[in-house]
Order: structure tokens, then sequence, then C-alpha cells
């Protein structure tokens, strides 16, 4: 008789265990997550430089010395640079000479110097540098030797016709939040400035002195194709479009879809910080090339660590 209850009451308590669901056992339900203290990478594996690149320009000399460091010690750099051909809707640097740099051994410290006067030659002066200077586009080409593999970082500054350093805007102009009857212009400089956007006799401003630099453009006409011009420290930059908002009834419009832009295998370009930058630059320049309006980006924009860097 012991024995049969000891055994009903065992049954019991086994069947009253398996009826309980899922979601009321133990566990993390209703609990913040924990996730464990494993040791986390700061920066891109394939990224060496710390901080950025310190550029000048010897007027005297027609010269540019970059200067820069990294964040393991690194053979010698080599250093393309030319001039961008005018009036592209799109920048695509036209590298034209090389600089390799004088560095016995590795080292964390670097430094290259760039003849630019070259530039004032009739063969590289496509845009009237000679006279006016211009936008010098560069590319650092440095050997990893952790990953045992080629990176690169590109840049560009601006000087005058003495050889002067001006401000240069280095990202953008972007057109952001465009509506019906407005938008935003913004844009990145090597160095704090002032900036504005002059749009049909109409002058705005955002009254800061800064690298970063955005600037609310207002009173706006629906659907209207606006040309506007970028000024730099009171001087004019450059002359860009853009188009407002539609009627809520939208008219035909086209778009380009794209995903996946994750590192390729290839070396170069097809793996920098993450992105295939070969493909990736090559397709915006196609949407824009043909008329998209906008782009749709599905996901997968950059990888993420390996598990080997865990």
């Amino acid at each position: 008789m012991n024995k049969t209850r000891a055994f009903a009451a065992l049954m019991f308590i086994a069947v009253s265990v398996l009826a309980v669901p899922a979601y009321a056992q133990p566990g993390n339900v209703g609990h913040n997550p924990e996730y464990p203290a494993l040791p986390q990478k700061e920066v891109t594996p394939d990224y060496l430089l710390v901080n950025g690149v310190d550029v000048s320009v010897n007027p005297g000399a027609k010269e540019a010395t970059l200067q820069f460091d990294t964040l393991c010690p690194t053979s010698k750099a080599k250093v393309y640079y030319g001039l961008y051909v005018p009036e592209q809707e799109i920048k695509v640097p036209q590298y034209r000479r090389s600089e390799t740099e004088e560095l016995v051994g590795e080292d964390t410290s670097h430094s290259v110097s760039l003849n630019i006067g070259k530039f004032e030659s009739p063969r590289y002066d496509s845009c009237n540098f000679a006279e006016v200077g211009g936008e010098v586009c560069y590319r650092i080409e440095l050997y990893n030797p952790e990953e045992a593999t080629s990176v690169f970082y590109d840049g560009r500054f601006r000087v005058d016709g003495d050889y002067n350093l001006v401000p240069c805007i280095i990202e953008g102009p972007f057109v952001d939040l465009v509506t019906k009857n407005s938008a935003i212009i913004s844009w990145e400089t090597d160095v704090a400035t002032t900036a504005a956007v002059k749009i049909r006799g109409r002058r705005y401003t955002d009254a800061v002195t800064d690298t970063h630099h955005e600037i609310d453009i207002t009173g706006l006409s629906r659907n209207t194709e606006y040309t506007y011009a970028v000024f730099v420290a009171d001087e004019k930059y450059e002359t860009y479009h853009f188009k407002t908002a539609p009627r809520k009834v939208f008219p035909k419009f086209e778009f380009a879809i794209m995903s996946d832009s994750r590192a390729g295998v290839g070396g170069g370009e097809r793996g920098f910080a993450g992105v295939n930058y070969h493909k990736l630059s090559r397709f915006m320049a196609e949407a824009y090339n043909n008329g998209a309006d906008f782009i749709l980006f599905g996901g997968d924009l950059v990888n993420g660590y390996r598990l080997s860097f865990i």
C-alpha cells in the first residue's frame, strides 16, 4: 500500500511538472537579458589610422605634406594624388601622380610630401589649377602586417592660386529631409568655418563657425527643382541642385533597390572598413546617372566582427 501511494505521488508530481506551460518555467522570461562579459573590439580591424590626416602646404615650394599615425608599426606608405575633372556631377578622383614615403623599417608615425606644383603643367591641369588652385584628391596606401593585406584611405584638401590652404568640403553636400516646401543642406569641412547656401537670391546660414553644418532651407514651392550655391568662409564653393516633394498624388518616379554591401573577397576596394567600396560606389553612380529619385537599401550594410575576434 505504501509503495502504491509513493508511486502515485511521484506520478502526480511528474504530471504536474509537465503540465506547467513552458513560459512559466524558471528562466529569463520577464528579466533583462544578461550578456557575457566578452572582450569587445572598438575599432574596425582593417582600419589603421589614428584620428585623421594632418595636411600642411609650403606655398614657396608648392609642396603639401600629409602626416598621420597608425595603430601598429607599418612600412613606408604610398600616396596617389591628382585633381578632380571640372563640372562632374559625381566627383571621381583622377590620380595622376604618386609619392612613396622615405621610411626605413616600420613606424607608427608617417609623413609623405607631395609636389602639387606639378599640376600647373598642361599635362595635368584640367581645372585651371595654375591660376585659381583647386581641390587635390589623394589616396594613402598602407600595408597592414597584422591582417597581411593592403588598405587605403581617401581624402582631399584645397588650395588657392597662391598655394595657401583654404577650407575644403570633405563630406557632402547632402540634401536631407526634403518636404514640399523645405529641405536641409548639410556638409563637413576640414576646418571650422562659416557656411551659407544661396537659392534664387536668398541667402541661408546656420550662423555658426564649425566643421559640421546643417542649413534649413524654407519657403520653397512644391515639386520644383532648385539650383543652390554653397558658400564656405564667404567664398562660393560649387553649385548643385535638388527637387522638392511632389503632391500627395505622386507622379511617375524611379528608384533603385540594393542590399548586401558587406565586404567582398579580393582585397583593395572590395573590402574597405566592412563594406564593398568597389561595388557600392558604382551602384550609387549608376542609380544617379539613371535618374533614380531615391534608393531603398534592404540591409546588411557592413560586416560585423568575425568569431575569431572574440
